[in-house]
């Protein structure tokens, strides 16, 4: 019995993504397609080259043109939303308990301009600030005895009972929205009472913008040692004449979601600020003096130097 080829089934169903195909079963090129497989589906494989027939056969070389197309752009769409590990020499130099859980995305960019905005954007709310709270929720990560020593830093022991043999540190992506959160809140001295850089009378609230200065230094440090170079492409506004950048652009990414879960799954119990490991066990110094507490207002002022002179004094700053 002579070989013959199996009969081609051409894919009826969409793919998981809903990119359009190339033909549909009540297209003209679908019934082409399939009359031309249904003649060829019984002849010998012997000594006909599937090239060879393409070029006998426009219908046949056009539907390889078109299946090479599709192919292509299905293998795009999938490495653009893949999730991936890669080598990244970021990771060689320094251990982090969380340089296993590093993954790689494509991410697009909101616009985040009055339009394309993101749930974390717009005036704050009681379900705002949990969503903000929530990215940096998890906090301390615990480093295990064995790896303590892999650490570049030294570090405290996990405040935690059960846990105080191994060592706590923080993670600085989860420190920077933290940070980020400050800034916002800010923002809204009405609503997030100390949060603002300015008492009532016009007065500089010092420890409040102590605070704030630091958060922008921290995240320009960050943002200069990731250093994100995706291209902003420029788009030409003809009725405004203006040329502006647009936001909505690709991005290679961490996957942020993935190390918010690592460190949500491996979370060993509440932080606080107040506990400390002494002598092997957890000591709580609860209600004791806060860590601000005695820090004089007019000190601070006279050690920042680069204070202009009404703020220096006390008086209300005209913007001198």
């Amino acid at each position: 019995m002579s070989s013959r080829t199996p009969k081609y089934s051409p894919l009826r169903e969409k793919p998981s993504f809903e990119q359009p195909s190339s033909s549909t079963p009540d297209s003209p090129l679908s019934t082409e397609h399939d009359t031309f497989l249904e003649r060829y589906s019984d002849a010998p494989t012997q000594n006909h080259s599937w090239l060879a027939r393409a070029r006998r056969e426009p219908i046949l070389l056009s539907l390889y043109i078109v299946n090479t197309v599709f192919l292509i752009s299905l293998i795009s769409l999938v490495a653009r939303n893949t999730t991936t590990q890669c080598e990244d020499p970021s990771l060689r130099g320094l251990y982090s308990p969380l340089n296993d859980a590093v993954r790689y995305k494509n991410a697009a960019f909101k616009k985040g301009f009055i339009t394309d905005m993101s749930a974390y954007m717009g005036w704050p709310t009681d379900k705002k600030d949990e969503l903000w709270t929530d990215l940096y929720r998890y906090m301390p990560v615990r480093v295990p005895k064995t790896e303590a020593h892999r650490l570049p830093n030294k570090t405290a022991h996990l405040t935690v009972d059960g846990w105080e043999e191994d060592y706590m540190v923080g993670i600085d992506v989860f420190h920077q929205l933290h940070c980020l959160n400050v800034l916002r809140r800010s923002f809204y001295p009405q609503r997030y009472r100390g949060m603002g850089m300015w008492h009532p009378n016009g007065t500089l609230n010092m420890l409040g913008w102590v605070h704030i200065d630091h958060c922008i230094e921290s995240l320009r440090q960050s943002l200069q040692c990731s250093a994100d170079i995706a291209p902003i492409p420029f788009t030409w506004m003809p009725e405004r004449k203006y040329m502006l950048l647009r936001m909505d652009t690709y991005h290679r990414c961490r996957d942020f979601d993935a190390l918010h879960a690592w460190t949500r799954e491996r979370q060993v119990g509440e932080y606080s600020e107040s506990r400390h490991v002494e002598g092997g066990r957890v000591v709580d110094y609860a209600g004791m003096a806060d860590v601000l507490a005695g820090v004089s207002e007019e000190e601070l002022r006279r050690v920042r130097w680069d204070l202009p002179a009404a703020v220096r004094e006390g008086r209300p700053w005209d913007g001198e």
